[in-house]
């Protein structure tokens, strides 16, 4: 998403498409990590107005299990292959 709101167009087109048929969601860690490298007052309620148009989707603790361990397994691919 950082991409997209510093209008990378090798990202651009793929996210807007995304957005439209609502298959890009947010959590919260992304939501504060955004926020947290805003420039100034007005980027921040620019960008804060931004993502609230954005799904959110609320992870609970085992979805973090899982997240760590798919990035886990992919590590180690990436060491072995």
């Amino acid at each position: 998403m950082i991409e997209y709101f510093k209008n990378n167009l090798d990202y651009v087109p793929f996210i807007e498409e995304n957005l439209n048929l609502e298959n890009i969601y947010m959590i919260g860690l992304v939501v504060s990590e955004l926020l947290h490298g805003v420039k100034n007052r007005k980027e921040y309620l620019m960008l804060s107005e931004s993502i609230s148009a954005i799904l959110y989707l609320d992870c609970i603790f085992e979805d973090w299990i899982k997240a760590g361990g798919i990035l886990f397994n992919l590590k180690k691919k990436s060491k072995s292959g």
